[in-house]
């Protein structure tokens, strides 16, 4: 990609009826294998009773910084991956993500870690969702899938 072109969102809905693309195959993925993908990118996510819009950035956490209130939440790889262990063990519902999600809107430079995550739980190693599956049992959507592109997040304030 060079500098000048931006990246193309991929809607999933669109690529699902014109025969799959990116998002099918990230959905189809092994959900613990996604943050460490070579190509960053940004997952977006359709989360009901989320305050503003939800994403997951997998490159570099510098450019997926977010002010308190902005008019996005963004999750880092290293919290998808907490996220993916905690849902495999039966922690982490649709009710628990959506008070993470409120949680990180307030306190953006707060980590979710798996430790806390599992509150006690041991991770089951022997089990290996996919994406879509780790979605579903969070409740929520992947609405597109925009590779390498870092979300862009404003303050709620300067976004109105």
């Amino acid at each position: 990609m060079t500098m000048n072109t931006m990246p193309t969102p991929i809607s999933s809905h669109a690529a699902f009826a014109a025969g799959g693309s990116h998002d099918q195959a990230v959905l189809s993925m092994p959900a613990r294998l996604v943050a460490g993908l070579p190509v960053p990118m940004t997952l977006r996510l359709r989360v009901p009773g989320a305050p503003v819009p939800v994403c997951i950035w997998t490159g570099d956490a510098a450019h997926g910084a977010a002010p308190v209130l902005a008019d996005t939440i963004v999750f880092q790889a290293a919290e998808l991956d907490a996220l993916v262990v905690a849902t495999e063990a039966d922690r982490i519902w649709h009710r628990e993500f959506l008070g993470l999600c409120f949680e990180k809107w307030r306190r953006p430079d707060q980590r979710l870690r798996e430790a806390e995550l599992l509150a006690g739980a041991n991770p089951d190693t022997e089990v290996s969702w996919s994406l879509e599956r780790v979605l579903k049992r969070l409740g929520v959507e992947l609405e597109a899938v925009e590779l390498e592109a870092a979300p862009i997040v404003r303050p709620l304030h300067a976004a109105a």
